[in-house]
């Protein structure tokens, strides 16, 4: 399943793009404050994709205050965002369920975009679970509602279009089964989000 994934989206990473409506750029600010990373804390973005995020997830912060870490499946995705934002972030290949990363070594991690293509979605929050530090924070978010993102994926050809995003209630289980609480949910039109942390 991994490869499939991995190919279909190595296939669509040159013309990839991340245009947002205006209420989902409206959503993706919401995100961002949630998240609310600090000056001086290390991010992993989960699943970076074409590096959407990696502007906004460091803007303000200068050189050594940068500690931001982009991971995707994708080969050509991770070699977008060290085109792209070599100078803004550190860009790994790798598996979320799986990563080469050391333990406890994050404050913010977060999955955007991404989370209904994760093949074991329980894995990958153990794995959020090891990588975070005691008190750190993550987050799974879309600028879709879950109705609106499943929708979008079912009409669509190929290895993504069975990818749903489950209810909130058992997202929350999941959570709670991989040793994580919950903080927060929420899901409304152009918006799911769930923050939860260790």
């Amino acid at each position: 399943m991994l490869s499939k994934q991995r190919d279909y989206f190595n296939r669509r990473a040159a013309e990839w793009s991340d245009d947002l409506s205006a209420a989902q750029a409206e959503s993706l600010e919401e995100i961002m404050t949630v998240l609310s990373p600090e000056t001086g804390e290390k991010i992993l973005d989960l699943g970076c994709g074409a590096g959407i995020l990696t502007e906004r997830l460091t803007r303000g912060m200068t050189g050594e205050e940068r500690k931001l870490v982009s991971v995707d499946l994708a080969e050509e995705m991770v070699k977008r965002v060290r085109r792209d934002y070599s100078r803004l972030s550190s860009a790994v290949c790798g598996a979320a369920e799986e990563l080469p990363l050391a333990a406890r070594s994050f404050d913010r991690i977060i999955c955007f975009s991404v989370f209904p293509h994760f093949s074991s979605p329980r894995s990958v929050l153990e794995e959020i679970n090891r990588l975070l530090v005691p008190g750190g924070r993550a987050v799974i978010a879309h600028v879709d509602s879950r109705q609106q993102l499943n929708q979008f994926h079912s009409n669509l050809k190929g290895v993504v279009s069975a990818d749903i995003l489950p209810p909130l209630e058992e997202l929350q289980e999941i959570i709670q089964a991989a040793g994580l609480r919950v903080l927060q949910m929420d899901e409304r039109e152009n918006l799911y989000l769930a923050v939860f942390g260790k």
